[in-house]
């Protein structure tokens, strides 16, 4: 099956897709591509080689950044197509949610784009609850055959050998 239904603390019923993780990480690793730096040196001998500069501080810098980018919109994409039936209520004005929003994040500023809109009214209004937020990302896990409990327990036992090697 691929999609699950999940009830909302408010009762309202919404329909969780398996959304496609490795095409929407590889649409963003194309949109933010960070390429090494190329030096190109002549041999005494008149051949010309390039080398890529994997250790370059600007480089290291950029793929920093990078990653962050690809995760952000690996995690928007998957969450509009987990939640591609849902719409967004015209009545849905995110001024009303502003003070509390800017509150916690002064720098936030709402999206422009109709994808943008839907993912702040995912954000801000449909999960805004975090029991919520956590039924829509468990049944996506779910859905794509990672065992959360599985996971935990392996964070625990990891976490438990850290702190075993620190004391």
């Amino acid at each position: 099956m691929n999609y699950k239904d999940v009830e909302l603390i408010s009762g309202r019923v919404i329909r969780v897709y398996v959304p496609p993780v490795i095409k929407t990480y590889e649409m963003a690793r194309k949109k933010h591509r960070v390429e090494p730096v190329i030096v190109t040196e002549t041999t005494s001998r008149g051949k010309t080689i390039s080398m890529s500069i994997d250790d370059d501080p600007e480089y290291l810098a950029k793929l920093a950044i990078q990653e962050e980018l690809i995760d952000q919109e690996v995690g928007e994409l998957n969450i509009l197509f987990a939640l591609k039936d849902e719409k967004v209520p015209d009545d849905f004005d995110i001024s009303d949610l502003l003070d509390i929003i800017l509150y916690a994040d002064p720098n936030w500023k709402a999206r422009e784009s109709t994808m943008g809109r839907k993912l702040d009214w995912i954000a801000w209004d449909l999960l805004y609850e975090a029991a919520d937020n956590n039924k829509v990302q468990v049944t996506i896990n779910e859905l794509l055959g990672v065992d959360t409990e599985v996971v935990d327990s392996t964070k625990e036992s990891f976490q438990d050998q850290v702190e075993g090697e620190t004391d």
